[in-house]
């Protein structure tokens, strides 16, 4: 569960998958892609949606509609520039 407060919209909150390289972690993005509900055009595949409990208009929490498997993730708001990463090491069900 992540709260959030100040930082973003709930409208666009989002969890995406990020892919390890040597020295790093990528995210891709193709414009075809963006559309209302994924204004980053990042693929499919590697978007996981949010449970958003809104709080104020500056406050809410979200938590993954899905169990994430161990990796490394991106919660972001819909711009590919801006985004908090995390890593998922092993799975709670």
């Amino acid at each position: 569960m992540f709260f959030v407060r100040g930082k973003g919209s709930a409208e666009d909150a989002l969890i995406v998958r990020l892919v390890p390289k040597k020295d790093s972690r990528e995210s891709y993005t193709l414009s075809d892609n963006a559309s209302y509900d994924n204004k980053g055009g990042y693929k499919s595949s590697d978007i996981f949606r949010l449970s958003i409990t809104p709080y104020s208009k500056v406050a809410f929490s979200a938590i993954p509609e899905k169990a994430l498997e161990p990796g490394e993730y991106l919660l972001t708001f819909g711009n590919v520039n801006v985004g908090y990463d995390f890593a998922v090491v092993i799975r709670l069900e």
